[in-house]
């Protein structure tokens, strides 16, 4: 005799697969930045995006992504300026791309940060900070001076 009740998935195990089928389409390099000291020009080409910054600039992105074969690079005057990017939003950043700079990168996402295998960072120096931004913003300060 066959059971007219259909198997379902514990809600539990729906929401980690949704999750990671979600995490596996990430894309977009960051979005909707927003220069709040010094200066930036963001400019996007396909995959690429390179942000040009001026000297010690703050940047506020409401998202910051790096998909799988996309590319986010900064270009600073010297390899020691610097340059601070506050995400907003509830997610984690997830780096699964390039991240380049010439200079100093700090990250400050109080969500998280993701790396994937796969991604590739280089940088001066580069620092990510999740729930504890302190330590980035003492670090992008001593750049600075």
């Amino acid at each position: 005799m066959k059971s007219n009740k259909k198997s379902r998935l514990p809600a539990a195990l729906m929401a980690v697969l949704v999750s990671l089928s979600s995490a596996s389409r990430v894309g977009a390099n960051p979005v909707h930045p927003t220069v709040t000291q010094g200066g930036a020009t963001v400019t996007s080409q396909g995959p690429n995006m390179t942000v040009q910054t001026t000297g010690a600039a703050v940047i506020n992105w409401s998202g910051f992504n790096i998909g799988a074969g996309e590319t986010t690079t900064f270009v600073e005057p010297s390899s020691t300026s610097a340059v601070f990017n506050n995400i907003g939003g509830n997610s984690p950043s997830q780096i699964l791309g390039h991240l380049d700079a010439n200079g100093y990168v700090f990250l400050e996402n109080p969500s998280g940060f993701y790396v994937g295998g796969k991604a590739a960072i280089s940088a001066r120096h580069w620092r990510n900070a999740g729930r504890s931004p302190r330590a980035a913003c003492a670090c992008f300060n001593s750049a600075r001076s």
